[in-house]
């Protein structure tokens, strides 16, 4: 399986899905002169970097799928490329058919690409003497892998459009339903695979598999002309949707019993449930992410220098992609790389393993390790993330034959490891149950409130005005010590301000933090406002500053001056002559 292939697809689309849907500053003309300049530049670079160097030739398809992530980003994070996506009538640019679209275009890039490299390898031209069987046989290889979430999607879109509420698990279900029952026969039809003739050999495979009580729908030929290497593979978790695949090659250069041990190998994957454990590391991943992306993103926030370069990047699409993509697409690749692609190393030599029981050696797995190492180009020492090398899996098999503990040690070994990763799994996904997100959503408000007034202050200038609005914010919502430090700065700027003597007698009047309660400092600040303004609210400031103070006869003549005039207020003030008029009652 082309699983790194498949990697950069997933990456491909993650941007497709966070691409920006904002129309382009650059005139369509303009876009679509560098859009050609940039495809013209990427099939000169394939082609001219082949020439100079033939080996790429081998590893070259793989890079094409990965390096064309860099120019669908350009294209949707640079260029708004996504706002000229086509669009069937009475649907919004956005959902399944929006990212089908942004999947066409990846693999135009892609297809540029491997065109550019037929054209140039001669060793490709021989293997593929067309340039369009080349193309759709390394192309459709990593195509199923679409399967499950394009289906997904399109129901969910479906259903979404027919106004049948739904929830995120229903996608997810949906999606688990198509990799067990779709995306097997899809894979199959995709791949060009055909049912193994009847034939001496289908009938001691079949008679393998009923020994091993394994049971499949099918046991296909795959041509696999486009991965090229002698090979096979077990498609499905339900026995009715699970098919056995093989190549041309591997029947035509191994013996019976090296095919055997074969599927040996790949009856072992259904017997460890190992295509199970697949789907439950990417349901682990989508799990982790989803709980631990908002109490993430709320701690990040409390670091004011990380909501200043968010605050910055919303402005700027090429700043914000990359702000927004680049850690999922981190955290993806390191994931599968190195989690799952442990995992899978390790399955495959559990796999290898298998040997043991149905032969009682592994002479015959050797002989087929080191057969198909050969065919494909002398492979054998060749290093992958997701399988051993060849010889790594030979010496394996040597010493666990030799030594018996060594096998059990692995099994035992694999078993812990799954332990580990299910506990881990459980762990993350309830964390967010348990830390502070509250607390940090808050701080985070904080630091947004504090840039803004940051940024407010930088463009108006030293204002008293802005020094007594920002004041006037924060005593409303009792935070006294800034209201304080913005109430003083705006008296810096103008000590006599009746609204800023006045808002700051108030804040020191009815202050519910005891060090900022000053009645006396209260009374002072509210008589020098009320000289400069006789307005009700500040006689209201001073008739509360007398009230504090013990005064409780002058605030109930200035409060009743204050109801005298019919000012719109006219019930607060009621309630405060209420008030004051009820504390002298119960002090007589």
């Amino acid at each position: 399986m082309p699983y790194s292939q498949i990697l950069a697809l997933i990456v491909a689309l993650s941007l497709i899905v966070s691409a920006p849907l904002e129309a382009p500053t650059l005139s369509p003309l303009i876009i679509a002169a560098i859009w050609l300049s940039k495809v013209l530049f990427w099939y000169g670079f394939i082609f001219i970097w082949t020439r100079k160097n033939e080996r790429l030739s081998r590893i070259l398809p793989d890079r094409i799928v990965w390096f064309s992530n860099i120019l669908i980003f350009i294209d949707l994070f640079v260029l708004n490329g996504k706002w000229f996506f086509p669009h069937p009538h009475g649907l919004e640019r956005v959902g399944t058919f929006n990212e089908i679209i942004g999947l066409f275009l990846y693999f135009l890039y892609i297809i540029i690409g491997w065109a550019a490299l037929w054209r140039a390898s001669p060793q490709i031209r021989e293997a593929f003497p067309q340039q369009r069987h080349f193309i759709v046989e390394k192309g459709r290889l990593i195509l199923p892998a679409l399967v499950p979430y394009v289906v997904a999607g399109v129901i969910s879109d479906l259903i979404t459009r027919i106004g049948v509420a739904h929830s995120e698990i229903f996608f997810t279900l949906v999606f688990i339903a198509t990799i067990a029952v779709v995306l097997p026969p899809a894979t199959c039809k995709i791949w060009g695979c055909t049912p193994l003739p009847a034939s001496p050999l289908r009938g001691e495979i079949e008679a393998f598999l009923l020994k091993r009580r394994q049971r499949v729908r099918e046991i296909m030929l795959w041509p696999a002309e486009g991965l090229g290497v002698c090979t096979a593979a077990v498609l499905g978790i339900i026995p009715q949707f699970r098919y056995i695949l093989l190549t041309p090659c591997l029947l035509q250069f191994l013996n019976i019993d090296e095919i055997k041990a074969v599927l040996a190998h790949e009856m072992q994957h259904i017997k460890k449930r190992h295509m199970i454990w697949y789907v439950i590391f990417l349901l682990s991943y989508v799990a982790i992410i989803y709980r631990l992306l908002d109490p993430v993103w709320a701690f990040l926030l409390t670091k004011k220098w990380f909501l200043e370069m968010f605050i910055k990047a919303q402005n700027d699409a090429i700043y914000f992609g990359l702000l927004t993509v680049i850690p999922f697409t981190l955290s993806f690749i390191l994931y599968f790389r190195f989690i799952m692609g442990y995992f899978m190393r390790n399955f495959e030599r559990e796999a290898d393993a298998a040997i043991f029981e149905t032969d009682g050696h592994p002479m015959n797995m050797i002989s087929a390790l080191e057969k198909v190492a050969y065919l494909a180009g002398n492979i054998r020492e060749n290093p992958s993330w997701h399988h051993y090398s060849i010889k790594e899996r030979v010496e394996f098999l040597d010493r666990a034959y030799h030594n018996p503990d060594e096998l059990e040690r692995f099994k035992k070994k694999i078993d812990r490891l799954k332990v580990l990763f299910l506990v881990a799994t459980t762990f993350l996904v309830a964390l967010p149950s348990i830390l502070p997100k509250d607390t940090w959503q808050t701080q985070a408000k904080e630091n947004l409130t504090s840039i803004i007034i940051d940024q407010l202050i930088k463009k108006e200038g030293e204002s008293p005005d802005v020094y007594a609005a920002i004041g006037g914010i924060f005593l409303e919502k009792g935070d006294y010590e800034r209201a304080e430090h913005y109430l003083k700065e705006a008296m810096r700027l103008a000590p006599k301000a009746p609204d800023v003597l006045n808002n700051l007698a108030w804040l020191y009047a009815t202050s519910k933090d005891p060090r900022f309660f000053r009645p006396k400092l209260s009374l002072r600040l509210a008589k020098l406002a009320f000289q400069q303004k006789k307005a009700p609210y500040i006689m209201d400031t001073l008739a509360e500053a007398y009230f504090v103070n013990g005064y409780i006869k002058e605030a109930i003549l200035l409060e009743k001056q204050i109801v005298s005039l019919n000012p719109p207020r006219r019930r607060y003030y009621e309630g405060q002559l209420k008030r004051f008029m009820s504390e002298l009652t119960r002090r007589q």
